[in-house]
């Protein structure tokens, strides 16, 4: 599914989602990735809901996003509850959503500015 074919002010954005495959600019991956306006981390170790742990999110957390969209795969899957506490104490708002949902919302989210990260599971 296309989802955007404009590109705006950011640095990423998510144009097409299809199962298996994400294309963010024009870059297509088939793997777990992290992005935000300006960070992508495409070589990320989880790739699946399952092998999510607190650990994994870390580094992300650090960089204080407003919200963390997590885009689960082709339907939406809940992490474990420790895990949403966890990023809930932080402070920071979590989503939990399939990954095509998640991409549009991201895409959204990045066009008005807000301090939004998605990590997207294919």
């Amino acid at each position: 599914m296309d989802i955007s074919l404009e590109l705006p002010s950011s640095k990423y954005f998510i144009r097409r989602f299809k199962p298996g495959e994400i294309v963010i600019n024009e870059t297509p991956y088939q793997s777990s990735v992290v992005l935000t306006d300006s960070l992508l981390i495409s070589d990320w170790p989880p790739q699946s809901i399952d092998d999510l742990q607190l650990e994994h999110l870390e580094t992300l957390l650090a960089k204080q996003p407003e919200m963390i969209l997590l885009g689960t795969g082709a339907k939406q899957v809940f992490p474990s509850s420790e895990l949403l506490a966890a990023i809930q104490a932080q402070g920071i708002g979590i989503e939990v959503m399939s990954t095509e949902a998640a991409s549009r919302t991201f895409n959204i989210l990045v066009s008005e500015d807000r301090r939004v990260m998605a990590a997207l599971f294919l």
